[in-house]
């Protein structure tokens, strides 16, 4: 299966979830980072049972400890909120940065960003459609990824506005190999390429 944009399924903490977004044939993965042997070992489960996607740590500290947990995931992208940013060292050249901004009230200068692989722009689809000149002109010069939580209907009308995707969040097993992907299957299935 061929999506027809970039897609990052959010917080991945499971098999089950990590097997289905990449078998839909999404980009990326996000892994909500933890600095602890145990998370390392489930992860490398995972990992080892998936293939075609990228893995993106999703860093929920502040700049401590990093750089070290990137290290030890073997990570090549990483995830950091606009505001978090400020108190990281500098990231190694090779990892891709992946920026959240909010977009509730304003979306964010270009020129007040560090440079970044992707922005995400976060908000809801009303605070979308309120800032979508800003975000067509932010498009213009950025790769911007819109967290959604959108109606799936509403897609095509935000890739229009020529955003290069979407981050979805990835919904958490009910028990093991036990998850509904309703609310994931509709987005995904809307986005995938006709052939």
């Amino acid at each position: 299966m061929s999506l027809r944009c970039i897609v990052k399924v959010d917080s991945v903490s499971d098999l089950s979830v990590a097997r289905y977004a990449a078998g839909m044939g999404v980009s990326y993965l996000g892994l909500p980072l933890e600095a602890n042997k145990a998370h390392m070992e489930a992860f490398a489960e995972i990992a080892e049972w998936v293939c075609g996607v990228d893995w993106v740590g999703e860093w929920a500290g502040n700049g401590k400890g990093l750089s070290t947990a990137c290290e030890q995931y073997a990570l090549r992208a990483i995830e950091l909120s606009f505001h978090q940013i400020a108190s990281c060292a500098p990231l190694p050249a090779a990892l891709k940065l992946f920026l959240r901004c909010s977009v509730q009230e304003n979306v964010p200068s270009v020129a007040a960003l560090p440079p970044a692989s992707y922005y995400i722009l976060a908000g809801r689809l009303a605070d979308y459609r309120r800032q979508k000149a800003a975000i067509e002109v932010f498009c213009q010069h950025q790769s911007v990824l819109l967290a959604w939580t959108g109606d799936a209907h509403a897609l095509d009308e935000a890739l229009s506005w020529g955003v290069k995707g979407f981050t979805l969040r990835g919904q958490a097993e009910e028990r093991p190999g036990w998850t509904h992907y309703d609310r994931l299957a509709e987005v995904l299935e809307r986005l995938e390429i006709d052939e």
